[in-house]
């Protein structure tokens, strides 16, 4: 893995910096207030939702943030400082952080980390469109329907997560169709009408797909295709 995140952390723009790690217990690391936020939840919730925050400390002391709570808004999406542009996801077993300094071409940051699992068919038409069901019919063996499934909710999950500084509310799955074939570790998206009415005109999300044994990481930067001049 340790090469293939490198060259997927290189493709990523300038500034925006990606960590990844394993689940573990961290919550005595936390602040009090964060861990209030779980101290009713259960250990695997717990353990998650530490090990991501801790991860996201980490990387907020790295661009020279103070080491401050990072609470949640009402959406649940991490409350970052000001100036902050920030993505966490987590599974059962790994955690990632996607965190910038905003910047004016930057528009959002989304991460999605999945642990690769049996997924049932009926969910395929909740999270695939007509014609992605087609392409996954025609060009992915059977066996793999599943695995195919789940990489592109993790990348559609990223998508909106990026989406949060524009607005995502009411947008469901079938509002982009993603091409996860043509290039597995750079996906590209057509955005639908419900999402391209929200996104600046020609911006399109920049996806970032790895794959390993036993889960799936998507990053999704959205940033205007032009950075402006100074």
């Amino acid at each position: 893995m340790k090469n293939d995140l490198a060259l997927l952390r290189s493709r990523l723009p300038s500034g925006v910096v990606l960590q990844t790690s394993a689940v573990r217990n961290a919550v005595e690391e936390l602040c009090a207030e964060e861990q209030a936020m779980v101290a009713t939840a259960v250990d695997s919730r717990r353990f998650e939702f530490s090990s991501a925050r801790v991860l996201a400390h980490k990387v907020l002391q790295q661009l020279g943030h103070d080491h401050g709570p990072l609470l949640a808004l009402q959406d649940r999406s991490p409350n970052w400082p000001q100036g902050v542009l920030g993505s966490l996801s987590h599974s059962r077993t790994q955690c990632a952080a996607l965190i910038a300094e905003q910047q004016p071409h930057l528009l959002g940051l989304g991460v999605d980390v999945e642990d690769i699992r049996p997924l049932k068919p009926n969910l395929f038409a909740e999270i695939l469109t007509t014609a992605e069901m087609e392409t996954m019919a025609k060009a992915v063996p059977e066996a793999l329907h599943a695995i195919h499934a789940l990489t592109i909710f993790g990348i559609k999950e990223a998508v909106y997560k990026a989406m949060l500084p524009l607005g995502n509310q009411g947008l469901g799955f079938h509002a982009m169709e993603v091409d996860a074939l043509s290039d597995p570790s750079q996906p590209k998206i057509r955005a639908l009408a419900a999402l391209q009415q929200r996104l600046p005109l020609g911006c399109l999300p920049q996806i970032l797909h790895l794959r390993e044994d036993e889960f799936l990481l998507s990053v999704a930067v959205l940033q205007t295709s032009i950075p402006p001049t100074s």
